[in-house]
């Protein structure tokens, strides 16, 4: 079993995202809380989108160098298409916040026009 460990920089602290070949299969899982449960983390998914930002290392070069192991492990595998895919989840999940945002804006708007009192019909 071959195992590529990468360290990336989180909100909460540091985590290890591992991308493991068993056999002929390749693993991808992180020890953050998220990934402990098998859940797919943002740390998985912004690595797998090509984010170097995210790893924590000293350098750029030295990012991009683990980076570039991580495509050799995604290309080996056969799944080219892993990093468009996990690009869409990222673009999705921006879209989700500014929903929410504009959402929870709604809310405080109609809160306060509630608070405020409500003009009779006429």
């Amino acid at each position: 079993m071959d195992t590529l460990r990468i360290p990336i920089q989180g909100s909460s602290g540091l985590y290890e995202v591992f991308l493991e070949w068993t056999g002929d299969r390749l693993k991808v899982r992180c020890n953050c809380k998220a990934g402990i449960f098998g859940q797919l983390c943002k740390h998985k998914t912004r690595l797998l989108a090509g984010d170097t930002s995210i790893i924590a290392v000293a350098g750029a070069e030295d990012a991009e160098e683990l980076m570039g192991r991580v495509r050799i492990c995604l290309d080996k595998a056969g799944h080219e298409t892993l990093e468009t895919f996990a690009r869409d989840i990222q673009t999705r999940e921006a879209e989700k916040t500014k929903i929410e945002k504009r959402l929870k804006d709604r809310k405080a708007d109609f809160a306060r026009q509630l608070a405020e009192g409500l003009p009779a019909s006429l």
